[in-house]
């Protein structure tokens, strides 16, 4: 599965392991920038089933039913 935004996007491997590149203003990468994918390393140890990206923020839901989200908001 991969989502995109205009600037940054992520997806999940069969296995479930997330990856993602590009910016990571407001912190929706979750991590530094990358221009190219790379593991998300604060779920690693996690299988993902769905991922999606928004204009500042990411939202994946887990195997295990659990949703996770980072990023921000511009007010």
């Amino acid at each position: 599965m991969i989502s995109a935004s205009g600037t940054h996007s992520a997806l999940v491997l069969e296995g479930g392991q997330i990856l993602v590149c590009g910016s990571d203003l407001h912190g929706k990468l979750g991590q530094k920038a990358y221009s190219k994918f790379q593991t998300l390393t604060h779920l690693k140890n996690v299988e993902a089933q769905k991922i999606c990206c928004g204009e500042y923020n990411t939202v994946c839901l887990l195997k295990d039913g659990q949703l996770y989200s980072w990023g921000g908001s511009v007010n």
